[in-house]
């Protein structure tokens, strides 16, 4: 048994069931401008979970310890990837939309992914088959494409900390992602960036997240896909 059906098992009040070769991850809040972003994978079958699962609580957001935090993304999905020698990898994807391009919005973004992970996480343990260290992880942001001067500030502020050898979620990470780079590196070392301190388990600390940043073809685009 995987996680899938675990968790559907354990949560049948709150799953949906599946979704056969795409997802949608869809901003919540009605005045935002760039409202979906939409995964497609011919022949793959998706579970998208429930954002209950992925909102904090107040056993596990700000109330209850000074180093967490009441943030929370937009979407979350979980299906299996096959090597094609009969080995199957399970994937969790968290997804924030943002319709605003900046550092601070992009950097707040992921941010969001990282605590709605935290709760995922202690959703899954109580799911037969769920391994923490074989599930492959992606931290993923939507937003609209930025425009030539933004961009070109950005990237002017981020290459000046680089330079002078300031480490940072700019400089190691939103470096490579405005270029369409994804960045891997282990959870550890991301909270680490933002700052975090979690007392968590070692094998959390050791596994390798994937960053992706997706920006629309245009500025204005209120939608877009992206092949997996």
């Amino acid at each position: 048994m995987g996680t899938i059906e675990a968790f559907k098992h354990n949560f049948n009040k709150k799953c949906h069931g599946m979704s056969c070769d795409f997802w949608e991850a869809e901003e919540s809040d009605d005045g935002a401008n760039f409202k979906k972003l939409t995964f497609r994978k011919p022949g793959t079958n998706f579970f998208p979970v429930d954002c209950h699962f992925i909102k904090s609580e107040k056993f596990v957001n700000q109330d209850a310890g000074k180093h967490l935090r009441d943030k929370n993304c937009d979407a979350t999905c979980i299906w299996r990837e096959s090597d094609g020698e009969a080995r199957e990898t399970e994937i969790l994807m968290m997804v924030e939309l943002k319709s605003k391009f900046s550092e601070s919005e992009i950097r707040d973004a992921f941010y969001q992914t990282i605590y709605s992970y935290l709760r995922m996480h202690m959703v899954q343990s109580l799911c037969d088959g769920y391994d923490c260290k074989t599930q492959k992880l992606m931290l993923c942001v939507g937003c609209q494409r930025y425009d030539s001067d933004s961009c070109a500030k950005v990237m002017e502020k981020i290459s000046k900390r680089r330079e002078a050898g300031i480490e940072g979620f700019g400089t190691v990470a939103l470096f490579s992602l405005i270029q369409g780079r994804p960045v891997v590196l282990t959870f550890g070392r991301l909270l680490g960036l933002y700052g975090i301190e979690l007392k968590l388990p070692q094998q959390m600390l050791d596994k390798r997240v994937q960053l992706n940043l997706y920006l629309t073809k245009e500025v204005a685009d209120e939608t877009f896909e992206v092949a997996l």
